[in-house]
């Protein structure tokens, strides 16, 4: 009896203990459910915050696995002439860019999925429903979901950006024209009126050097030196022809009067290397290009000789269509970007290049440091009424 009774006292305590630790495992099990539920209200609660953020935002914003479409928000679709985002399901982002962009459009956006180098932001002709052409800013970038490389995009649509600057573009090209104009007429006129008026003072003083008798050595000197003065006078007149329009830019293009303008420079500047390169140039640059490539290494050298104290210097020059790149560097003393708008004469060329550069839809670079010389890249499009032709990107 006794034995049956310890049996049963074991069983009992058996039990209890399986109840406790089944109750602390239900306990546990509650907690885990409770902590779950938790989560899943966060998670839902995060998704909709975010759903709400991306509906709400205003820029379009798209993910897109190679060219698919796999989600874009109402405003992706209302950019693009579509009123619910419905519309694009099963759709592909190639669909929506126009075909003068598609190609390089699509070569990015697979080559930021494969983690290659590509640029983070730019433009390129969208095309809407209706056939309409519009200018789309692109920003992208590389993000993994569920082990896939996606492309995140926002998107925003700068069609009236982009007329805007068109027609600054195209008033600060009429401007520019109007001024070039008139100094190949101011230039024509000096070399003209003033030449022939020289011409005429240097035979008179010529003929009365000769005709004057013996013994007046004296008057006969002084006509000799104002026929030297008249000499020089013309000399200036005629570098400041040259500074204003030379006529060798309209006659022979380019590269040859680059040619002669570093040559010229190289006699005033002694004890300056100037190294000037030009390749590609088989045929003629439209003339509004010719002219700003002109004055910007007008402009450059201009700034080298007064402010840079440079020993080497170094012009390449480029024709790759559809694009023209120029590159120049010195070895001077550089200065602070952000300070030179200060310096008077040095801040007004820099923003007479830019806005130059600018007014043919091209692009420029000025680097420089104070003992690190300057740098100066400038690409324009070979054709200025079609700057999107121009790709090339000035980072780096």
């Amino acid at each position: 009896m006794p034995l049956r009774i310890d049996f049963y006292r074991e069983r009992q305590s058996l039990i209890t203990t399986h109840a406790a630790e089944l109750e602390k495992k239900v306990r546990e099990l509650e907690q885990e459910i409770a902590r779950r539920e938790a989560a899943e209200a966060q998670l839902i609660e995060s998704e909709e915050r975010y759903r709400t953020a991306i509906e709400s935002s205003s820029d379009g914003v798209g993910i897109i696995r190679e060219d698919d479409l796999t989600f874009v928000n109402r405003k992706f679709a209302n950019i693009f002439g579509y009123e619910h985002p419905e519309a694009l399901s099963g759709g592909t982002l190639s669909q929506l860019v126009y075909a003068d962009d598609r190609a390089r459009v699509m070569e990015m956006t697979l080559r930021r999925q494969r983690g290659e180098m590509t640029p983070t932001r730019y433009d390129f002709k969208g095309l809407r429903k209706d056939g309409r052409i519009i200018y789309v800013e692109i920003s992208a970038t590389k993000i993994n979901y569920q082990g896939e490389a996606l492309s995140l995009a926002f998107l925003r649509d700068v069609t009236e950006r982009r007329q805007a600057e068109n027609e600054i573009r195209r008033l600060s090209r009429r401007l520019i024209a109007s001024i070039e104009d008139e100094r190949k007429r101011l230039a024509v006129d000096l070399h003209d009126e003033f030449g022939q008026a020289l011409t005429g003072l240097h035979l008179g003083l010529q003929t009365l050097a000769h005709s004057l008798p013996e013994g007046y050595e004296g008057p006969r000197e002084k006509c000799f030196q104002l026929i030297k003065l008249t000499e020089e006078l013309a000399d200036n007149i005629r570098n400041v022809c040259s500074e204003l329009r030379p006529d060798m830019l309209d006659d022979l293009g380019l590269v040859p009067t680059l040619g002669w303008y570093i040559d010229e420079f190289r006699g005033r500047m002694r004890g300056v290397e100037i190294d000037f390169q030009a390749v590609g140039f088989k045929r003629r640059l439209p003339p509004q290009v010719e002219i700003v490539l002109y004055r910007i290494v007008q402009e450059g050298l201009n700034n080298m000789a007064k402010h840079s104290r440079a020993k080497q210097v170094s012009l390449r020059l480029t024709y790759s269509h559809p694009q023209v790149i120029f590159f120049m560097t010195d070895d001077g003393v550089g200065f602070d970007p952000a300070e030179s708008p200060g310096q008077a004469r040095k801040g007004i060329g820099l923003i007479g290049m830019r806005e130059r550069v600018a007014s043919v839809g091209g692009l420029i670079d000025i680097r420089s440091s104070p003992g690190q010389g300057t740098k100066i890249r400038v690409i324009l499009p070979v054709s200025p009424d079609h700057p999107d032709e121009l790709m090339t990107d000035l980072g780096g």
